[in-house]
């Protein structure tokens, strides 16, 4: 059978880069990543056992950058899924500038597949404090701001708070000094970046979502899969309801 060729187009890492992870990493045969998303990206892929290369698929010269990285592709990687729409154009041009006569460009992003990797999750400890999950990538958009200040207004209950996931310096730092102007020392745990995000969810009580919508969201999806309650909100005030409701 034909390996694969996974391309994301993101300049940051976002849901089409966990899906090529996943689908690259259990595909019994040898697939690749060429991502947008720069070093960073590359390295969690390695992390994951995933090859992956970093290319500007932005910009006048995307096509050629693209062309010569696929004709250097390992010939038993044949079939291209595109992760990111705004780029399957030009994917589409730089496997004709290729010269690489075996490359075909599936016409459908494959389903994303969720299932933890690690064995069963493992349920909050009997008596034990609440533990609450936040996974994501750190920036101005993630709603980790919003959660902070909700959980702030709740100190007066018990509960700590993991932070899974990485972000720029410029944007974690107000985070963590507003968190301790909020005397939330010793409540809240950032992790940083974990190979296994199940492994962050054992012993937990329930998983936070900071949007309306939480279907869409790639987090959510793999919350879901390993049957883990969540909590979802993008307003503040919506959230610190819920959240006294399970707390």
């Amino acid at each position: 059978m034909a390996g694969s060729i996974h391309i994301c187009g993101n300049q940051r890492w976002r849901g089409a880069e966990t899906r090529a992870l996943l689908l690259a990493r259990d595909s019994s045969e040898r697939s690749v990543v060429i991502t947008a998303a720069g070093s960073d990206a590359v390295r969690r892929f390695a992390a994951a056992g995933v090859e992956a290369y970093a290319a500007r698929l932005s910009g006048m010269f995307a096509s050629i950058n693209l062309s010569r990285l696929l004709r250097h592709a390992p010939e038993e990687c044949r079939h291209i899924y595109v992760h990111s729409i705004n780029v399957k154009d030009m994917v589409v041009k730089a496997v004709g500038m290729s010269g690489r006569k075996d490359l075909v460009v599936c016409a459908d992003i494959p389903e994303p597949c969720y299932r933890p990797s690690s064995s069963a999750l493992t349920g909050p400890e009997p008596g034990g404090e609440p533990i609450l999950v936040w996974i994501g990538s750190i920036n101005s958009e993630c709603g980790l701001d919003r959660l902070i200040e909700t959980l702030g207004r709740l100190t007066h209950l018990p509960w700590r708070l993991r932070i899974v996931g990485e972000g720029e310096s410029r944007e974690v730092m107000p985070l963590v000094r507003r968190a301790r102007a909020l005397q939330m020392d010793g409540r809240i745990e950032w992790i940083g970046y974990v190979h296994d995000v199940y492994s962050a969810m054992n012993g937990a009580s329930y998983g936070i979502v900071c949007r309306d919508d939480p279907e869409s969201s790639t987090v959510y999806k793999e919350f879901a899969a390993a049957s883990f309650p969540v909590v979802f909100a993008s307003d503040t005030e919506l959230l610190f309801k819920r959240l006294s409701e399970c707390l």
